[in-house]
């Protein structure tokens, strides 16, 4: 657990530190990520993402793999056709399904909660 912690707390450290340098925005950001409660979510094959409660399915999807995430058009939350901007409840089994191409949009920013979506949106948007 302790070791889990540790990688939680330098993971969201990193993440936040390159997504703002404005020390209220890190605080809220460190403060969400870390205090939060939070929940279990399924991919379809039972893996488990865990993720401060509020947040959404482009937060599970670019905690799940970021290349993934890039080309994600739609979702299915517990078999349901979803858009990607869907927050997420406790034990939700999310499956994303993705384009060939890149589907980034800005408006991703004003849906992503955690600072790894929210740095690699903005670091997709600038290429």
């Amino acid at each position: 657990m302790r070791l889990l912690s540790t990688e939680l707390l330098k993971d969201s450290i990193k993440s936040v530190q390159a997504v703002s340098n404005n020390p209220i925005e890190f605080h809220d950001l460190i403060t969400y990520e870390l205090l939060h409660k939070e929940m279990t979510i399924f991919t379809p094959k039972m893996d488990v993402i865990l993720l401060p409660e509020g947040a959404t399915v482009i937060d599970f999807a670019f905690s799940l793999n970021p290349e993934l995430a890039k080309k994600m058009s739609y979702v299915k939350i517990n078999g349901q056709t979803k858009s990607i901007t869907t927050a997420l409840n406790n034990m939700d089994i999310v499956e994303i399904i993705a384009l060939k191409r890149n589907t980034v949009h800005a408006d991703w920013l004003n849906h992503a909660q955690t600072s790894k979506a929210m740095k690699t949106i903005q670091d997709s948007l600038q290429q």
